[in-house]
């Protein structure tokens, strides 16, 4: 089950369940958190929550083509470097490393016990599907990055697990690591959505597939084949 919020033709904030039989259901919240907050309550899971308000009803007709908004509105977007060993190398390479005998920051982070963690956005430079985003007029190649983001609680609790565009300067960040948030935060540079899987519905996380396309006048110019699980 997927948790979608969009404008309606009134433009207030819609929360909608979307099954796996592609039914879509309106669910009396107008938040995610509300939602989960709802269901921690009742001492359900959010799934069984939502069932509740969908098993008696019947399902909207919804084209989407209304303003889809972020499913959450995070207050902080944090994101993981280095996270599998071509993106150590790829790193290695754009800072001018990479040598056999030389042994970097991007080597020892990924061996470390410790992650890299860094922050990546806020609510207000975070878009939704189909919203724009932007590029820096001080860099000269930047990237979108297509990622698997993780919707947690405070206590770091996964309650679902949702796609994202963490745009970055690869140009900035290779000239010196130290420049990491000048590479990856600025306005409408990171986009979530549309949709949340909740968490309890999803057995193999790592069997999710990630693609990224590219379009430019309407047409693709590029596409990223999903890969069947991360390395």
């Amino acid at each position: 089950m997927r948790i979608i919020r969009f404008l309606n033709e009134s433009k207030v904030p819609v929360l909608v369940a979307l099954t796996d039989e592609n039914e879509v259901y309106e669910l009396p919240f107008t938040d995610f958190m509300e939602l989960i907050r709802t269901a921690e309550d009742q001492q359900v899971a959010p799934s069984a929550l939502a069932e509740r308000f969908i098993q008696d009803a019947i399902p909207v007709n919804v084209s989407f083509e209304h303003q889809l908004l972020v499913p959450i509105e995070a207050p902080e977007v944090w994101a993981a470097g280095v996270t599998y060993e071509k993106s150590k190398d790829a790193r290695n390479h754009e800072s001018g490393g990479g040598k056999p005998e030389a042994v970097t920051c991007y080597d020892k982070v990924y061996d470390a016990p410790r992650p890299e963690i860094f922050f990546k956005s806020t609510a207000a430079r975070t878009v939704g599907p189909k919203g724009p985003v932007y590029l820096r007029s001080d860099s000269n190649w930047q990237i979108p990055e297509p990622e698997l983001g993780l919707v947690i609680d405070r206590n770091g609790k996964i309650l679902g697990y949702t796609i994202g565009n963490d745009m970055s300067s690869r140009d900035i960040e290779g000239e010196n690591p130290l420049y990491l948030p000048q590479a990856k935060i600025w306005r409408n540079s990171c986009s979530i959505g549309p949709a949340i899987r909740l968490a309890e519905t999803v057995s193999d996380p790592y069997g999710f597939r990630i693609a990224c396309r590219i379009f430019r006048g309407g047409e693709a110019r590029w596409w990223k084949a999903p890969q069947a699980r991360a390395s």
